[in-house]
């Protein structure tokens, strides 16, 4: 089921807690009966991978200023990849996070077997893109891009262990060190 749960537009109300990281195999252990550990938990010993964003904002900072102001209509973008050194044979995702009060909305487009920058520098018929939802998104993310001056701002890299609901899509635990 983990290995399907592939996605162009997610919604999900979110809930975040700090915790020690040395409770992540008591989590584990306790979400069994409701949960599975996602693809890449399952397949890296530790069950923890590496998740590496590019995180793109305008030179005045425009996204970051609304998250600090706490605006309830509010949006980020980034470039994510898997893996501890990311290469141009990996996929990468263009993802917009948009925030409405509450509940998080995230857009995502992904091109696979180029860098990042092939996208603003190529047509959009040769966007290594698999499918025409992906092109879309990367569409509304190169348009954001425009409008906002975004640019490449901060690069962050971390580790996370995830699992997600058996019985339903929305379920998802997951831990960020």
């Amino acid at each position: 089921m983990s290995e399907a749960r592939g996605f162009s537009l997610l919604e999900r109300f979110e809930l975040k807690y700090h915790i020690p990281v040395s409770l992540a195999d008591e989590i584990g252990d306790f979400l069994k009966p409701y949960c599975e550990e996602d693809f890449y938990s399952k397949k890296t010993p530790g069950g923890f991978y590496w998740i590496t964003n590019l995180y793109l904002d305008s030179p005045r900072w425009t996204f970051l200023s609304w998250k600090k102001a706490g605006k309830l209509d509010r949006f980020n973008m980034r470039v994510r990849c898997y893996g501890e050194h990311p290469d141009n044979e990996g996929s990468f995702h263009f993802e917009v996070k948009r925030k409405v009060a509450n509940v998080g909305y995230k857009s995502r487009g992904t091109i696979k077997g180029v860098n990042p920058s092939f996208v603003w520098s190529h047509p959009e018929e040769e966007w290594p893109c698999k499918t025409e939802t992906d092109k879309m998104y990367v569409r509304q993310f190169i348009g954001k891009t425009h409008i906002y001056n975004a640019q490449p701002r901060l690069l962050t890299q971390y580790k996370r262990r995830a699992w997600f609901g058996l019985n339903e899509e929305y379920s998802r635990v997951t831990i960020d060190m």
